[in-house]
């Protein structure tokens, strides 16, 4: 039966890709068991943490991360993420605002708080976000749609 030989195939290819994080992660912590700070190897297995919908556990890698670069703007956006996954909306607003005081233009990082501020039914801050991500990108799909949506 078709429908079978599909959901085994499925299966098959959950596994395998299940297996790629744990291989990857018994190589990263092999690695950090040597080298404990190592940024790029810390953000890496936080990734994998993510993957694998473990969140206290990429969260755990992040705040390391963020110990060593303070600013490091992927652990940010990464632990944002997160939160706003979690339902974490003040902890996501918080790391959002720290981005764009880096990187003030940046359109994902707007069209995220927007996100956060709709779902703290904050509309007017909301729309100012929208507002500045279209003057800044005139096609933004997405702004566009979630400005209609809160009008």
């Amino acid at each position: 039966d078709s429908d079978n030989e599909e959901a085994t195939w499925l299966q098959k290819q959950i596994a395998y890709r299940l297996t790629q994080f744990d291989q990857t992660l018994n190589d990263l912590n092999r690695l950090l068991a040597s080298t404990p700070d190592d940024v790029a190897a810390l953000l890496k297995r936080a990734w994998v943490f993510v993957k694998r919908e473990q969140y206290p556990s990429a969260l755990a890698e992040l705040y390391h991360v963020l110990e060593i670069d303070s600013d490091n703007q992927e652990a940010t956006w990464l632990r944002a993420q997160i939160h706003y996954i979690l339902g974490s909306f003040d902890d996501a607003l918080n790391n959002l605002n720290k981005l764009l005081i880096l990187t003030p233009d940046n359109v994902d990082v707007l069209l995220k708080r927007a996100w956060v501020f709709v779902k703290r039914k904050q509309y007017a801050s909301a729309h100012v976000d929208l507002v500045r991500v279209l003057e800044i990108d005139s096609d933004n799909q997405e702004a566009t749609w979630l400005g209609e949506q809160i009008h």
